[in-house]
């Protein structure tokens, strides 16, 4: 009887071990998510900045090329 308690207390040993490995896990990957966000949002923020000074040159260096596209170039919406 004392084998199977020992064996049962090992078995729940090992699945803690387990669980704390796969919180870490989670906590690592939500950080990493937390940064990409972050990354994310700046260069969103950046390319609303730029987008129109740079479509403005592309529609003056076409006019000089004799070339055209498709138009503006596209909006970011969150």
């Amino acid at each position: 009887m004392e084998d199977k308690l020992d064996l049962i207390l090992e078995q729940l040993k090992n699945l803690d071990k387990r669980l704390t490995l796969v919180e870490n896990t989670l906590q690592n990957i939500n950080n990493a998510s937390v940064k990409m966000d972050d990354h994310i949002n700046f260069i969103q923020k950046t390319y609303n900045t730029i987008r129109k000074p740079l479509n403005f040159m592309t529609n003056r260096i076409e006019v000089l090329m004799g070339t055209s596209s498709n138009g503006n170039l596209p909006e970011i919406k969150k």
